[in-house]
């Protein structure tokens, strides 16, 4: 089932997707690489990626409330210096 809904959020992103919106749309599908384990402790990181997803989502279509506080976007993995 959480495969079937991730196809379906995507798919709702891309819909109305536009140069604007990309980095929230790149950190919508990158959501799931934080579901991880297994048993209580996956339920619990799946639990913490669905709320992820909501706050993203309205952030995406300008739903979010005034005055909340939003998460930052992570925009890349920090990289060691070579």
């Amino acid at each position: 089932q959480l495969a079937c809904d991730y196809e379906a959020l995507i798919d709702e992103v891309l819909a109305s997707l536009t140069s604007d919106k990309h980095t929230l749309a790149v950190a919508i599908a990158k959501v799931p690489e934080n579901i991880r384990g297994y048993g209580h402790v996956k339920l619990a990181n799946l639990a913490s990626a669905q709320a992820r997803w909501r706050e993203l989502l309205d952030r995406y279509h300008g739903r979010a409330a005034p005055g909340s506080r939003t998460i930052p976007i992570a925009t890349e993995e920090p990289r060691a210096h070579v």
